[in-house]
């Protein structure tokens, strides 16, 4: 899956971007659900292209609504780690399917 970066607002402070895919499918009749979550997608905010791909997780069978969501959170590097931002109004959720 390949996304434009051009609307994405960096906070203050963030050194660095985390994209993940998350799949949620939901069967209405049984209630029954099934959550899938890709890996982390870090980039650098000062580097980050314009366009951007991320893998989808597999999800072997279903049969129901399926949900696919983008969560963006944002971190700032320290020694090498990364320390997420104590706003965590930082974080962007948007459902895409």
């Amino acid at each position: 899956m390949q996304l434009t970066t051009d609307g994405v607002k960096v906070p203050e402070g963030a050194t660095s971007a985390c994209f993940k895919v998350v799949i949620l499918e939901f069967d209405i009749d049984t209630k029954a659900s099934t959550l899938c979550e890709s890996e982390n997608y870090f980039f650098n905010t000062t580097t980050l292209s314009e366009k951007v791909t991320l893998y989808l997780p597999t999800m072997e069978f279903f049969s129901g609504v399926l949900f696919i969501i983008l969560v963006i959170a944002f971190y700032r590097q320290e020694d090498g780690v990364y320390v997420p931002l104590e706003d965590d109004r930082s974080k962007v959720v948007i459902i895409l399917k």
